[in-house]
């Protein structure tokens, strides 16, 4: 058993907490698909909503019957609903919306890599790079390397708009830049 971890790499790790994430990646998927901003506004106005359902919720519980009177009185049909509070109130994405990765990141202890993809659109790293770079200046945080990767997608690919469409089109499994960044950082050094 290992009583210590010697390192850690983040792929497109988030900073911020899920409803931030969500937020940022759903306003630039739109904007992505050329969406106009009146649209992207409207989208993310009614996703704060249920958002907001979620985050004041006590319980998953409580956050079904919350976003079922919301969808109800926004006319949803019985479908609709279904879907939306499926997704929303699912034990994975109640978790992930609430969940708030700040304190892990302090409590990380050992030398870390944190990687970001430029052209992210579900992850941004316009958004996450800097909330690591505030938690590094707040804590004195120096096992903490930050970089941003030129031109890849959240799976590490080299692409043209960084939308979740585009990857099944993209032959690169991930970008060899980023496979020897880590072979670097992983490499012991010599004594």
């Amino acid at each position: 058993l290992v009583s210590e971890v010697a390192f850690l790499v983040s792929l497109a790790g988030p900073a911020v907490n899920g409803i931030e994430v969500l937020k940022e990646q759903q306003a630039a998927i739109l904007r992505a698909q050329g969406m106009s901003e009146e649209m992207v506004q409207f989208s993310g106005n009614a996703n704060a909503q249920l958002f907001e359902v979620v985050e004041t919720s006590s319980d998953r519980v409580e956050a079904d019957s919350l976003l079922r009177q919301l969808l109800k009185g926004w006319g949803y049909n019985e479908e609709l609903t279904e879907q939306t509070v499926g997704q929303m109130a699912s034990p994975w994405m109640y978790y992930f919306l609430k969940y708030d990765p700040t304190d892990a990141i302090v409590k990380t202890n050992c030398p870390a890599l944190l990687l970001n993809g430029s052209k992210d659109l579900q992850v941004l790293a316009s958004q996450n790079l800097p909330a690591y770079e505030k938690i590094i200046a707040k804590h004195g945080k120096t096992n903490l390397t930050l970089r941003e990767m030129p031109d890849l997608n959240h799976l590490f690919q080299h692409c043209e708009t960084g939308s979740p469409t585009e990857y099944v089109e993209i032959e690169e499994t991930i970008s060899p830049e980023v496979l020897e960044i880590i072979v670097e950082f992983v490499k012991p050094t010599e004594k």
